[in-house]
């Protein structure tokens, strides 16, 4: 695990869940695609509006 996780608090979240908890409990699958489908959306739109990214994604 990356250190900036651990720092930020990464493990004592994952500590407070239990242990039938989801990891990421407001993040749902999409139908065709699961749970990476979310997680693809996500980081474009962090590309696009924190690292400013240009290209076509």
């Amino acid at each position: 695990m990356h250190n900036d996780l651990i720092e930020l608090g990464f493990i004592r979240y994952h500590q407070t869940l239990s242990t039938s908890s989801s990891l990421f409990p407001k993040l749902q699958p999409h139908p065709v695609n699961g749970y990476g489908h979310a997680i693809g959306k996500a980081w474009v739109k962090y590309l696009k509006l924190e690292v400013k990214l240009k290209s076509h994604l």
